[in-house]
């Protein structure tokens, strides 16, 4: 077993070693250095958006069992670049109605009934409800009216990598994004572009849109909530037809994703490549009953032979030669609606509605593989019917769905459920059965496994219990899944069971999980190269109003691997002026193999997803620094990991970033 002195001997290397004393001596030098309590609410309110957004430290390799990290990836980068989105349009709670606090992606439907209820009664919100909202609420009606975002970064050593040497990449290393977004009056306007690290062209990845962003009336009996012309997302019912990404999220509170978000017609403002539409969108509201309709015609990247499509891809990369030649080699249209009523919405809240598309491609699909998920033909249709509501302590959210199309018929459904039959308990449930054969080329919901809404059956329970409000919780769930190969049927559990304790007055929280997934029965650890069992502690402290501190270590044992992996980390962040702050953190690792690794929790560029696995023995640091002065806010970040894997000489991989932000 590799010992745990072994990390520390990495430092001993001269070159580590300069790195580690730069870093330590940063931290030092803030430390003893006056600091100020004016930091701007801006920054504040910075910090708390970071804390709502799905935490990447929890992603294990056992996520990419149905898709792979590319994918992932994507799709990780659409959340965070929506939920800016969301928190660019806040909502006032004083006015907000149902359908409103629906779009904040950390509240549940038992959280939204607790705030109308307050609002209805004149009774104060609990400080968990005013934590989840804090990032997407504002008393004011609008934020600022033109922001632009540029972001550059760039790993110095990318060209001794082998793909760039032998040409492989057909570009720099350079990964850039920029996104404008104007709006007055109700009215959106934004562009982003995008360019991965080896892709030639620096608008590689554009896209844009025009939409509403608040009703405008038409009538004294009908509005128009939402309209976009350009590049939309969709989101209905549980996700089986069209999913926000948000379900298959990893959060620490069990209850969290159990409920999909769902906004229907939405701007697309990201700089990932995950599942887009262009063309047009608009739902038109008449009292409780309201009507959608979208129409989407874009060039998707496919591989192209005898005037047939052999495979599709939705990852978006343009870097090497093959992947240059199968972009926008397709067509792909989709048109489609979706209707609902809601009967109910004052003390109690229900809705029922129906979602149907067509997707045709100009060119027919003629071999099954993953990247299509088992379509062929060239035609596919499906549709759905969908509930939602919240009745006293219980909500939930059910979708059933079918499918039509050239490659087979197939149904599915999904629902779940929470209630809180007492004030200290809360209980969720799901259950999806999303057959093999059943082929949802948008669709993605909740589940162990089911981020493409396909080859599922799951049933998922969660409980969270308060001992002492504000302080004690405990929290529990457990995940069965069974999925059929073509070796056979297989099955899986994931059990989880954490703690979190908040001392009282000191400002010191402290969680401990446990988790155990196995292929078989709980706590069964045989049989599969993803098994494993893992204890992690986390520990987060604010020192002063200026500074905090966290500290993580977490290990875990694979069935394939007799060694004990862990991870040891302390992450810290200083605001020493109101206008200036600092992130660090530093972490030692050890992972024997690839499956085996961690996710970094680190802070990253704002809007930017910190997708890193960390594998072998080595170390990792990170420093952060960002100053706002008015309407421009400069951001930079360094970050570098020092490991050997698998016997081999020591490697390097350093990341350095840049990114300016104008807001006004």
């Amino acid at each position: 077993m590799v010992k745990l002195a072994d990390s520390f001997e990495v430092i001993a290397d001269s070159r580590c070693y300069r790195h580690f004393t730069k870093y330590t001596l940063l931290i030092v030098i803030s430390l003893f250095s006056q600091p100020a309590f004016s930091q701007t609410d801006s920054l504040l309110r910075q910090v708390e958006f970071k804390r709502t957004l799905p935490d990447e430290s929890l992603i294990s390799s056992q996520t990419f069992i149905g898709t792979d990290e590319d994918i992932f990836g994507e799709q990780l980068q659409f959340i965070v670049d929506d939920m800016e989105r969301i928190a660019m349009h806040p909502v006032q709670l004083q006015n907000a109605t149902w359908q409103d606090l629906q779009n904040i992606p950390t509240l549940s439907g038992l959280d939204i009934a607790e705030i109308i209820h307050s609002k209805q009664n004149n009774i104060p919100l609990g400080s968990d409800i005013l934590h989840k909202v804090r990032s997407f609420t504002r008393n004011s009606s609008d934020a600022e009216s033109i922001s632009f975002r540029t972001r550059a970064v760039l790993d110095p050593e990318a060209h001794n990598e082998s793909v760039y040497q032998n040409g492989t990449y057909q570009g720099n290393p350079i990964k850039t994004s920029s996104r404008l977004i104007a709006k007055t009056d109700g009215i959106l306007f934004s562009m982003t572009e995008a360019k991965d690290p080896g892709e030639p062209l620096y608008f590689d990845h554009l896209t844009g849109c025009a939409a509403i962003y608040n009703p405008v009336a038409i009538t004294d009996d009908i509005s128009l909530p939402q309209c976009v012309i350009g590049d939309y997302s969709l989101s209905f019912g549980q996700g089986l037809l069209f999913s926000s990404g948000y379900s298959p999220m990893p959060h620490r509170n069990v209850n969290a994703s159990i409920e999909p978000h769902t906004s229907g017609i939405q701007p697309y403002i990201s700089s990932s490549s995950f599942r887009y539409f262009r063309g047009a969108g608009s739902e038109v509201r008449s009292g409780s009953i309201s009507a959608s309709g979208f129409f989407s015609d874009r060039k998707i990247d496919a591989t192209v032979n005898s005037d047939t499509i052999t495979s599709l891809y939705s990852n978006g990369y343009h870097r090497t030669t093959s992947e240059i030649a199968r972009e926008n080699q397709a067509e792909a249209r989709v048109a489609g609606g979706h209707i609902s009523v809601v009967p109910l919405h004052e003390d109690s809240y229900a809705e029922f509605g129906a979602t149907g598309y067509t997707l045709s491609y100009d060119k027919p699909v003629t071999v099954k593989d993953s990247t299509s998920l088992g379509f062929h033909g060239q035609h596919h249709a499906m549709f759905s019917a969908e509930t939602r509501g919240v009745f006293s302590f219980i909500s939930w959210n059910g979708e059933y769905a079918g499918m039509n199309s050239d490659a087979g018929k197939a149904n599915a459904f999904a629902l779940s459920a929470i209630t809180a039959p007492f004030k200290f308990l809360e209980i969720s449930a799901n259950y999806h059965d999303l057959p093999a054969n059943f082929i949802s080329p948008f669709g993605g919901t909740f589940g162990m496994n089911s981020g493409t809404a396909q080859n599922e059956r799951g049933l998922y329970l969660g409980s969270k219990f308060t001992i002492a409000p504000n302080t004690l919780t405990l929290f529990s769930s457990v995940n069965f899944s069974q999925s059929d190969k073509t070796t056979g049927e297989i099955r899986y559990t994931d059990f989880h069971i954490r703690s979190a304790y908040s001392f009282q007055p000191l400002p010191l929280r402290l969680s401990a999980a446990f988790q155990s997934f196995s292929k078989g029965h709980i706590f069964q650890i045989s049989g599969d190269s993803l098994s494993k069992k893992s204890f992690r502690f986390d520990a987060e402290a604010n020192l002063s109003e200026t500074m905090s501190i966290g500290l993580r270590t977490e290990f875990q044992r694979y069935y394939s691997d007799t060694t004990l992996g862990y991870l040891i980390g302390i992450r810290w962040s200083y605001i020493p002026l109101g206008e200036l702050s600092f992130s660090s953190g530093v972490s030692f690792f050890d992972a024997s193999s690839y499956t085996s690794r961690f996710y970094s929790n680190e802070d990253d560029l704002p809007g930017l997803s910190s997708y890193l696995s960390l594998y072998g023995i080595g170390y990792r640091y990170y420093i952060g620094i960002t100053y706002e002065a008015g309407p421009l806010s400069l951001s930079g970040r360094l970050g570098e990991t020092r490991y050997s894997y698998e016997g081999r000489a020591m490697q390097n991989k350093a990341i350095g970033g840049v990114q300016c932000d104008i807001a006004f």
